[in-house]
């Protein structure tokens, strides 16, 4: 995958040093996160992933999922979350898919309240944007933030109810294709009544890339460190394939309502 190259004008004093650009997948989905409230680097971020999803990504072995590194502190300083457990508990994976809806029923989507149609699972998920302007956002430009408010029922129906925070910010890329690029993190750990079922550190980043006209591809990174009952008894090949499997599930159902809203 070849570096985006920024052309900048020359400035009077010294310009702002910079990171370089990681190239690969698994240092990308972490320079997201990290970069999202800086425009430039979240452009340049976003190309690279655009690149990488155009030649060695190919789109169509997506599914099949990718194993990420742990988050760094670094990463995450932007955002409030918990000090413990520590972050190299967590496990990430990425996980991609093509859709055939164009990129501005994606959008729309995004800014619906009600937000159950991601899974069965989810008794409520109820979305409340907090800044931006929605109806800009879903017509291609802005960024929004939202806080929503999530009840969602796991093995033996037991329910963690806790709030994720989600930010999605438009970015166009060199080629002139449209991508909108989110990250989402918990502030706090959650658990089930009883205490033995917590969600205690979630982070993910999400990725729509609009390849071509009436096509939309997708990439997902998440990270998650659960506590549950079944502790012990599940493989981490056996939790990866979980996570891998979840996020398949959001993009499959993504595209039946686009379907059903005549995207």
């Amino acid at each position: 995958m070849r570096l985006a190259i920024l052309m900048l004008p020359l400035v009077v004093g010294c310009a702002k040093s910079r990171e370089p650009v990681p190239e690969d997948v698994e240092g990308l989905s972490g320079y997201l996160f990290q970069h999202w409230e800086d425009p430039e680097n979240l452009g340049s971020g976003m190309q690279n992933v655009a690149d990488w999803l155009d030649t060695d990504g190919v789109p169509e072995t997506l599914p099949d999922g990718y194993v990420l590194p742990d988050l760094t502190a670094d990463e995450v300083m932007a955002v409030e979350y918990p000090d413990d457990p520590p972050l190299d508990t967590i496990i990430g994976v990425a996980v991609g898919a093509v859709s055939p809806y164009d990129i501005l029923g994606h959008a729309d989507l995004i800014t619906w309240q009600d937000q159950t149609w991601n899974a069965d699972s989810y008794d409520v998920y109820n979305r409340t944007i907090v800044s931006g302007d929605a109806a800009a956002f879903a017509s291609g430009s802005g960024t929004i933030s939202t806080e929503n408010e999530i009840d969602k029922a796991g093995a033996f129906n037991v329910h963690i109810p806790y709030t994720l925070y989600k930010d999605y910010a438009w970015v166009e890329l060199a080629d002139g294709a449209s991508a909108i690029v989110a990250r989402s993190w918990t502030s706090e750990r959650n658990c089930a009544e009883n205490g033995n079922n917590c969600i205690d550190l979630s982070f993910s980043v999400d990725l729509f890339y609009g390849s071509e006209p009436g096509q939309t591809v997708r990439l997902t990174a998440s990270w998650n460190k659960l506590t549950t009952v079944a502790d012990g008894l599940i493989t981490e090949d056996g939790m990866i394939g979980q996570m891998v499997s979840g996020v398949g599930d959001i993009m499959i159902n993504t595209d039946a309502v686009l379907l059903e809203e005549g995207w």
